[in-house]
């Protein structure tokens, strides 16, 4: 398992669109298949979106704690990866 957060710029080419620079995450999975003591191959595949709005934010109660929430339209993607790992 795998993950990450950032920011993702977007910076479209058509006309009356601006750039933005979004927050962003990732996940992923992957597994390695060996083949012997130093070959293997690998499989991985990663998932990312990009939060277009948030409508969300920190809501808190008394003595209940804190409770962040993310509500809005996201862009998604994916890949899948494979190849081949040579360990030295």
């Amino acid at each position: 398992m795998i993950g990450g957060v950032g920011v993702t710029y977007m910076s479209p080419s058509l006309n009356g669109f601006g750039s933005e620079t979004l927050f962003s995450m990732n996940l992923g999975v992957g597994c390695l298949m060996p083949l012997g003591k130093r070959l293997g191959i690998r499989f991985e595949g990663r998932g990312y979106a990009a939060l277009l709005s948030n409508d969300g934010g920190p809501f808190c109660g008394a003595n209940k704690g804190c409770v962040i929430t993310i509500n809005g339209p996201a862009l998604y993607q994916a890949e899948g990866l494979e190849g081949l790992s040579l360990r030295f």
